[in-house]
């Protein structure tokens, strides 16, 4: 997407590669995690989040923006556990190498789930000829919070690092009770208002 109009004569810019949208798309999984205690720096998960929307939007294909997709939770899921290396190593008994291995697995799988939520919006948009602004409006957003779901109940879950734990000192907390409930519980469908408040 280019913000000014190009020469008439001038030649289209090369698209950028999946490998340089997966890159970008991990650098800003990892950076989601400042959004989180103790920083709380929750602005950064909408900058990031935004980073990946767009990497999907501009993918050239569904498989692309699975990849960008998977490369996000992965980068995600690798800074906001990193932590478990210590404790599987010093606590479980486990060489250090090989936890560090061990949360490298973990990241894999819990990137399925971005992936498919990413390239199942890229697969609705191309079926149902969406404009940017829809998909990056309506159908985007919604699948991130599926994922989200799905990450925190499927086969037990792993609800580590929800969207919503990020904004528990963000404004999002003024807005009514029932989109209050559900930004800082990061679930969806969220539970109403009186069982959550």
């Amino acid at each position: 997407m280019r913000f000014r109009r190009a020469a008439p004569g001038a030649p289209p810019a090369p698209p950028r590669s999946t490998k340089s949208r997966m890159l970008i798309a991990a650098i800003a999984g990892g950076a989601s995690v400042l959004s989180f205690a103790p920083l709380g720096w929750w602005p950064i998960q909408l900058l990031t989040l935004a980073i990946l929307f767009y990497q999907v939007l501009r993918a050239e294909s569904v498989k692309a923006s699975a990849f960008i997709g998977w490369a996000f939770g992965f980068g995600w899921c690798l800074a906001g556990v990193h932590w478990l290396t210590i404790a599987i190593s010093r606590f479980g008994g486990l060489p250090l190498p090989l936890a560090w291995i061990a949360i490298a697995l973990l990241a894999v799988y819990m990137g399925a789930h971005c992936a498919a939520a990413m390239g199942a919006a890229a697969w609705l948009r191309k079926r149902w000829g969406l404009s940017l602004p829809a998909a990056n409006l309506l159908v985007l957003p919604a699948l991130w919070a599926v994922s989200e779901w799905t990450r925190g109940w499927l086969f037990t879950g792993f609800p580590w690092a929800s969207s919503g734990y990020a904004h528990n000192a963000s404004p999002s907390l003024d807005m009514p009770p029932f989109w209050a409930c559900s930004v800082s519980a990061g679930s969806w469908p969220s539970p109403p208002a009186p069982c959550c408040c």
